[in-house]
């Protein structure tokens, strides 16, 4: 039975998230805001999910578990936008790159970004295709290589935005070539995660390089068209999988698969089956964890996350290498079969809240918040500085956020580091030297 404490945290949660909704959503000023599109994602992980854990998965924890997992949750989420709110002036104006900063060569920054999505693209067809992968001795930075393609696709957009003299139909054809170049074996396997920071970079940068207001319709129809086909991603991989592997390049396969799948998959299976099952509902083991690690004090201090600062050491080189993220002290996770009899089904995930909590316990919210602010400072950069660099970052965090908050800080660690530095390489080998720059005033007259 739903507790009214857990019913008044839950009403508490989703008034909070819909309030950061509206307060962006009504002002096409703000609808690139990170609070909008972080509170979305709590709507699903911590209100759709939390409701239907509490009401099918009741028996399986005790009711306080439930009640602890959303007040945590619930702190999470304004902390984030309080964080958010401190970072940003009173009235914050929207970014907007209406013109290509003449310091960086326009060219050269297209032909670069194209040159790394096809680095990334084929990186992934070589990883997907081998005929056995070796898990085990097989580096882990050539199966992430494919997030080099996100940004790089961010920068040619960008440039074709903001250019006049790039926007031709030769580029943009070849521009969309790319991406379906690199969003193609994503699609084929129906992997959800890979859809996501694609279709963000795209529509942030997108909006940024728009000399008119987003439109409504477009960023909140784009933002839940997305969440759809991530569920439905989900849904069909059952079905896709069935005796034709983890990985299939052949399309007449897979697309044979995706006909059968399609013609199965029912509303329920995309929206409600998940919620019900055990081992698919990170908010169950969100609930779980945190409940665990009050019970015992077993938090891993943070050591988890330090860990980070040397994870980027090769395993050909580090052969014991933990896996990452991995604390040196208690996890809460690997204990709750323990205190609650009930053990993580493989590849479960706790969700981002969670994970946080489990590494610094009630000190999480100041965690949350210095990421709604450090968001705040990257989009009030972009704001106040024509540099794509700023605009690359903070397109960079929020295609993150997905990791970020249905795993957590560790698994959003990688894909992040990525999408910032990428951007930074790329403007600053397109970066113009200043002997070549000439000011308008100084080219003589003509005669």
């Amino acid at each position: 039975m739903i507790s009214i404490l857990f019913s008044l945290l839950l009403l508490a949660t989703a008034g909070l998230a819909l309030w950061a909704i509206y307060s962006a959503a009504k002002s096409d000023d703000r609808l690139l805001e990170y609070p909008l599109l972080l509170a979305a994602m709590w709507l699903y992980f911590y209100v759709f999910m939390g409701w239907g854990a509490a009401t099918t998965l009741a028996d399986y924890l005790p009711p306080y578990t439930y009640e602890l997992g959303q007040a945590v949750a619930l702190l999470a989420l304004a902390a984030v936008l309080l964080g958010w709110r401190f970072g940003l002036p009173r009235k914050p104006s929207r970014p907007v790159l209406s013109e290509w900063p003449t310091r960086y060569s326009a060219r050269r920054a297209w032909n670069l970004g194209a040159t790394v999505m096809v680095v990334g693209a084929v990186a992934f067809y070589r990883f997907i295709g081998q005929s056995e992968i070796d898990w085990e001795n097989t580096s882990a930075y050539w199966y992430l290589l494919f997030h080099v393609s996100y940004p790089a696709a961010g920068v040619c957009l960008m440039v074709m935005r903001s250019n006049a003299h790039m926007r031709t139909k030769g580029r943009w054809l070849a521009f969309a070539g790319l991406v379906a170049l690199v969003m193609w074996p994503h699609v084929l396997n129906a992997r959800r995660g890979p859809l996501f920071p694609m279709a963000i970079m795209l529509l942030l940068v997108g909006g940024f390089t728009s000399r008119t207001k987003p439109s409504r319709k477009v960023v909140l129809g784009s933002i839940a068209g997305v969440g759809v086909l991530m569920l439905l991603a989900v849904a069909v991989r059952p079905i896709l999988y069935d005796e034709r592997g983890s990985y299939v390049v052949d399309s007449t396969q897979r697309l044979a698969g995706w006909s059968e799948a399609l013609s199965k998959v029912t509303f329920e299976d995309v929206f409600g089956k998940r919620v019900k099952q055990e081992g698919d509902n990170e908010y169950f083991y969100h609930c779980g964890s945190i409940a665990t690690a009050v019970e015992l004090s077993c938090y891993e201090y943070g050591t988890g996350y330090l860990s980070l600062l040397v994870h980027w050491i090769p395993r050909a080189v580090w052969r014991d290498k933990p896996q990452l993220g991995t604390g040196a002290f208690c996890s809460a996770l690997d204990e709750m079969p323990h205190v609650f009899g009930r053990e993580a089904t493989v590849g479960a995930s706790v969700g981002g809240v969670a994970e946080v909590f489990m590494q610094v316990g009630w000190f999480s919210p100041l965690l949350w918040f210095l990421s709604g602010y450090l968001a705040s400072g990257f989009y009030r950069r972009a704001a106040e500085h024509n540099d794509p660099r700023a605009f690359m970052t903070y397109a960079g965090v929020l295609s993150a956020s997905h990791w970020l908050v249905s795993q957590g800080f560790t698994a959003a660690a990688v894909p992040l580091a990525i999408y910032v530095a990428v951007p930074r390489v790329i403007f600053r080998l397109a970066r113009i030297r200043k002997a070549r720059l000439i000011p308008s005033g100084a080219l003589p007259a003509v005669r």
